[in-house]
């Protein structure tokens, strides 16, 4: 006679297996998962001061990338009239929960020039990550 199907003691070996190997994944998953939002807000970081440097020479005026502890980077414009225009704002820790404890701006000028900087280190307890903004403008990823 043809037997079709499981057993029952097949199918508790199988659950038992799957529990055991859950068991062993998912506290790496939930690191693994940190550490990509680390990552990305490391990459945020980047893309702002690639919006900071095209905002200045699109609008021919001097852009401030200004990180504000505990996690807010802010980018602003300074007019010739001493007026200030918000052209975007982001909260690091509640998008990817990160924080940094550095406060310091860079700027950009229209012709391309640009000045102060410094180095954030994002971290959110289990991963960290810096980011170098240069004196001149560079930005770059620290090990």
């Amino acid at each position: 006679m043809k037997r079709r199907g499981f057993t029952l003691i097949e199918i508790l070996i199988v659950i038992t297996l799957i529990g055991a190997m859950l068991a062993i994944a998912l506290p790496r998953l939930g690191d693994v998962v940190s550490a990509q939002r680390v990552r990305s807000a490391a990459d945020a970081v980047m893309v702002m001061h690639a919006k900071a440097r095209a905002l200045s020479a699109q609008h021919g005026v001097l852009i401030v990338m200004e990180f504000s502890a505990p996690s807010t980077v802010r980018l602003w414009s300074l007019e010739q009239d001493f007026t200030q225009t918000q052209y975007g704002s982001e909260d690091l820790q509640a998008r990817y929960g990160t924080s940094f404890r550095e406060s310091f701006a860079a700027w950009f000028q229209p012709g391309g020039m640009a000045g102060g900087g410094g180095i954030v280190t994002l971290t959110n307890g289990v991963d960290t990550r810096r980011v170098e903004i240069g004196q001149f403008g560079r930005v770059r990823r620290l090990p």
